[in-house]
């Protein structure tokens, strides 16, 4: 009987380290991963996302997989790694329920990933992430703080990052053994531990020098302070196109340009002032439901997570 490979399936959260594991990690065959349809594993979005109709097929997808993972050494883990696989806040998508049931029909012996960062900070970058995609809503309105109107949800639903509830339906799923999570700031102050952790969990010996530790700076850095506000405000007026492909009007690359040049010679404090409000914001209306939310997921995955932002002890 053959002997079934191992498939590594990391399907997010959004903003949480996600590139750098890409391009570091999962694109390192001497780490002894490869992955499945690019970097970014863009194909995972035809299988599991495109067809939203009643006609998808798991064994379809399972076969057009399986033609993928074939023809791999045995020594190595196939890795399917894309971060909008669970949803998007940015983009107001939260179809994770349904990919998640997607994946468990076509491939129920897959290794589940998932990545996650405090839910204030993640908020917050999730909304840096929609003003730079053409986004025009203040930050309120973006977490729903002013929505008045029955029936209308906000761009961003604090419930996608209560992590419990998703982690649990998960794990009822594949199981707690095919399940891992890994918290980003776990990547931050012990890199090690962080990737010991992941490599292990995806049948690999993890050594300090297959990995390049020398930069954990992030890759995707965001605008903030008084410069998103003005790139807010810029979105009403100069649109961004909607196609990644079209020719940009001159009009928004220089302002673009602009805001970038301007961004990096703001005094930092100031624009940390900023991001304090809006984080005070998540903390005021938020703090109780994330705080039991966290209290929970340390439970169902038998391991601590940092008080000082798990817990909000700011």
């Amino acid at each position: 009987m053959k002997h079934e490979r191992t498939l590594l399936i990391h399907i997010g959260y959004p903003k949480t380290g996600t590139t750098w594991l890409q391009k570091i990690v999962f694109s390192n065959e001497n780490a002894g991963f490869i992955p499945i349809g690019g970097e970014r594993s863009t194909v995972s979005i035809n299988w599991f996302l495109e067809d939203v109709h009643f006609n998808w097929n798991p064994n379809k997808i399972r076969s057009e997989i399986d033609a993928y993972v074939s023809d791999l050494p045995e020594n190595k883990t196939a890795v399917i790694s894309q971060e909008i696989l669970l949803g998007d806040p940015a983009t107001q998508k939260y179809h994770g329920e349904c990919v998640i049931n997607r994946i468990y029909s076509a491939y129920p012996n897959a290794k589940i990933l998932i990545t996650i960062r405090d839910q204030v900070s993640i908020i917050l970058s999730a909304y840096k992430e929609y003003i730079l995609g053409g986004g025009t809503y203040n930050f309120e309105r973006f977490i729903g703080l002013d929505m008045q109107k029955k029936g209308f949800l906000p761009v961003c639903q604090y419930q996608f990052f209560k992590y419990d509830v998703v982690i649990d339906y998960i794990i009822n799923l594949f199981g707690k053994d095919n399940v891992k999570v890994l918290p980003l700031e776990l990547l931050k102050y012990d890199p090690n531990k962080y990737l010991g952790e992941l490599f292990s969990f995806s049948g690999q010996e993890y050594r300090n020098e297959i990995i390049d530790m020398t930069n954990l700076n992030p890759i995707h850095v965001g605008i903030s302070g008084p410069m998103l506000e003005i790139f807010r405000y810029a979105n009403k007026y100069i649109p961004k196109p909607d196609n990644k492909y079209a020719i940009y009007p001159l009009s928004w690359l220089l302002t673009i340009k602009s805001i970038h040049f301007l961004h990096k010679i703001i005094p930092q404090r100031i624009n940390n002032r900023f991001d304090l409000s809006k984080k005070h914001l998540i903390i005021k209306h938020f703090k109780e439901e994330f705080i039991s939310s966290n209290k929970k997921l340390a439970t169902i995955i038998d391991s601590d997570l940092p008080d000082e932002y798990y817990f909000l002890n700011y």
